[in-house]
C-alpha cells in the first residue's frame, strides 16, 4: 500500500473541467481517494473563471448513490452552493467516469489526466 498526493484533471462533455488535489491510496487491486480530511479543488478554466470548492462526505444523505458533496462556499446560494458526487467511491485511474449532480442536472465526468504533485509529472498509470 502506498499513498501519493495527486491532482486529478477531470472533464465532462461541456468542457467545464474539475481539478482535485487529493491523497490517493494505491494497492495492487485499486487506487482510491483518502477521504478522512476535507479535500480542495476547483472547477472552471485555468485561463478563465475558477470556482474553488471543498470536497467532503455528505452526512445529510447517508446511503445516497452520490455520498460526497462539493461545497463552493457561502458566497453561493442554493442550488449553486452544493453539488453531489460519487468520485471518491470510484477506483482512480485514467478514463474512470463519475457523476456530479446539481439540483437541476447530472453530468458525467471522466478522469483525463493524473499528475503527481511531488514530482510535477503526469502519470500514465498508478
Amino acid at each position: 500500500m502506498q499513498t501519493r498526493y495527486l491532482r486529478l484533471v477531470c472533464r465532462s462533455n461541456d468542457d467545464y473541467p474539475m481539478y482535485l488535489d487529493a491523497p490517493i491510496e494505491t494497492t495492487e487491486d485499486s487506487s482510491t481517494v483518502i477521504t478522512k480530511a476535507v479535500l480542495c479543488g476547483f472547477m472552471g478554466n485555468i485561463n478563465g473563471e475558477m470556482h474553488p470548492f471543498v470536497l467532503r462526505k455528505d452526512k445529510s444523505s447517508p446511503g445516497s448513490p452520490l455520498p460526497y458533496e462539493l461545497d463552493f462556499g457561502a458566497d453561493y446560494q442554493e442550488p449553486f452552493r452544493f453539488f453531489k458526487t460519487n468520485l471518491p467511491s470510484k477506483s482512480i485511474r485514467k478514463a474512470t467516469q463519475f457523476t456530479i449532480s446539481m439540483d437541476f442536472k447530472e453530468y458525467v465526468y471522466e478522469i483525463r489526466e493524473i499528475i503527481d504533485l511531488l514530482r510535477l509529472q503526469p502519470l500514465d498509470s498508478l
